[in-house]
């Protein structure tokens, strides 16, 4: 099993909690890493210790990076809470949309009737040529 999204940016300091599932994205102590290396099964992090978010973020809500405007576009199906971002013509689908492929429906909260509502909406709404920056795996475009 890999480390969902956000845990891996955090594998190196995270406290090993429980042994019952593999990460292939973890670091052994001494710094290997890849497929066999694995150092913690099951990474765990206190969710008391996060600070509360700045913003939400709600569908539509534009933001600018210097001249770059960037939208947020609520994406549900991988998760309730799936949120796109599209800047000019890349979008970053996080597990969303991959290249020939859509998130998996394996979370308590997915939907794949939703994500397939979602999916089909970012396929009607932007051009071919936009560039798909997906979580992990290949860029791929809309119209691939």
């Amino acid at each position: 099993m890999h480390a969902p999204g956000g845990f891996r940016q955090y594998a190196d300091s995270a406290q090993v909690v429980d042994r019952r599932f593999e990460f292939s994205h973890c670091r052994k102590q001494g710094g290997e890493s890849g497929e066999g290396s694995v150092g913690a099964e099951l990474l765990a992090f206190d969710v008391n210790s996060f600070k509360p978010p700045d913003i939400f973020v709600r569908d539509g809500d534009s933001f600018k990076l210097g001249n770059l405007s960037i939208q947020a576009i609520h994406s549900p199906g991988r998760s309730q809470g799936s949120v796109c971002y599209l800047a000019g013509y890349m979008l970053f689908s996080g597990d969303v949309l991959f290249h020939r492929s859509v998130g998996g429906v394996n979370l308590p909260s997915s939907s794949a009737e939703d994500l397939i509502s979602s999916v089909r909406w970012l396929f009607s709404q932007l051009p071919d040529s936009t560039k798909v920056y997906p979580g992990h795996g290949e860029t791929t475009d809309i119209g691939s």
